[in-house]
């Protein structure tokens, strides 16, 4: 059987997630469907935050990618569908942001640069829209604000996955208050374990005027530097050895 080196602590989570997970699609009893609905799973929180702390660390960064969106239709009236596609570049450097557009640099080549204050806070916004994997570095709280507005997300559960024949981790988020019958919004984070950098965002949420919009976001991350550590004095512990683990399909069953 194949097998593949992950680090050891992704690797002990990735195994208790193997033996018990908790996932969004685990059966929920009918007594406690009301009070729990989707409840956060402990091994979804864990490596999420740990998602946050590295995307927190990042000094440099730049990535190419793909935002796609498709909004559906009021009462069936196809003219009312919207289809977005826009193909974009993000760089970090140290606290700035830049996400590059076709339509931006036109728009910025004709009125000049934005200018500091409540404009680029507008800005920042709109390009965290489009690049949602980065709201873990420039928001306060990622998952309460991982989409504007709402009562906030939860991390209710984690998988392996492939993405392009490579093995990966899952991590879904889905919106407070969420049901089986009122599914509100859910989205999956598909994160690199190696890396620890997002390679796909997915997303279905129902909008205020009823219409589902779905949502999918593949990232090619080009480059990536973290902070340094601040004292190399201090000893580190050894690092565990490698665990070797099965192939992801023989990882969840």
């Amino acid at each position: 059987m194949a097998v593949r080196r992950l680090p050891h602590w992704l690797a002990i989570v990735v195994l208790s997630v193997a033996v018990s997970p908790v996932t969004a699609s685990s059966p929920i009893p009918p007594a406690a469907a009301e009070q729990s609905a989707y409840p956060p799973s402990p091994e979804a929180t864990r490596f999420f935050e740990q998602l946050v702390e590295r995307y927190r660390s990042l000094i440099r960064y730049t990535d190419s990618f793909l935002f796609e969106q498709r909004i559906g239709s009021i009462d069936g009236d196809q003219r009312s569908e919207v289809h977005t596609s826009v193909r974009a570049r993000s760089r970090i450097d140290r606290d700035e942001l830049v996400v590059s557009t076709r339509a931006r640099a036109l728009t910025e080549s004709a009125a000049g640069s934005t200018e500091p204050g409540p404009a680029r806070q507008a800005q920042r916004e709109v390009d965290l829209a489009i690049a949602p994997h980065l709201r873990l570095r420039y928001v306060d709280e990622p998952l309460r604000e991982f989409r504007p507005g709402g009562e906030g997300f939860r991390a209710t559960g984690i998988t392996t996955v492939e993405l392009e024949n490579q093995p990966m981790v899952r991590v879904e988020l889905r919106s407070v208050g969420a049901s089986p019958g009122h599914p509100g919004s859910v989205f999956g984070l598909t994160v690199d374990p190696h890396s620890m950098l997002i390679r796909k965002v997915d997303g279905e949420e129902r909008l205020a005027d009823g219409r589902q919009c779905t949502t999918s976001i593949s990232i090619d991350p080009s480059d990536s530097e973290v902070i340094p550590a601040t004292d190399e004095s201090e000893p580190s512990e050894p690092p565990a050895p490698p665990v070797d683990l099965p192939a992801v399909g023989g990882l969840v069953g």
